[in-house]
């Protein structure tokens, strides 16, 4: 009978996750988004151009354009510089998305649980996309928790 409950106890335990809620490690990522675009291949946020818009694409493994380096700035922030030329994610001046340019001391939020979320300092405002789909700018979204506003980030 004990073999029982173990044995159910065990077909059970692959239905219950637990999530817990980190700043990833320091370190170079591609930054995916978590849901998969409509030709069905992941997005990443792509370099395009110093000063230009962050945008998405369709992930390359080991494209350096898709390669980001983080680093913490603070206990509960990090930075996120273009491992290609070391230029900096960044909200755009007066705009509601993310510019890659010379570094200002930009930090983020990075939180990482089931999916990867990235605020400003407070909190706020999150990164998204609009849509999952190749050449979306990457934006900068009030609020948080909707799938568009997900990531996933995979080391490289």
């Amino acid at each position: 009978m004990q073999f029982l409950y173990i044995f159910t106890a065990f077909l059970l335990a692959p239905q219950v996750s637990f999530s817990l809620v980190t700043s990833p490690a320091d370190g170079h990522y591609a930054i995916l988004n978590a849901i998969i675009s409509p030709q069905g291949s992941p997005v990443a946020i792509t370099f395009n151009g110093n000063g230009n818009a962050a945008i998405v694409t369709p992930f390359i493994p080991g494209a350096l354009n898709q390669t980001w380096t983080l680093t913490s700035a603070s206990a509960t922030t990090q930075t996120v510089h273009s491992t290609l030329n070391g230029l900096e994610v960044q909200p755009a001046t007066g705009g509601d998305f993310i510019i890659v340019a010379t570094p200002a001391g930009n930090a983020w939020t990075i939180t990482t649980g089931t999916y990867t979320l990235i605020q400003n300092t407070r909190n706020t405002t999150s990164v998204g996309v609009a849509a999952s789909t190749s050449g979306e700018t990457v934006t900068i979204i009030s609020g948080s928790g909707t799938s568009r506003e997900r990531w996933v980030l995979l080391p490289v």
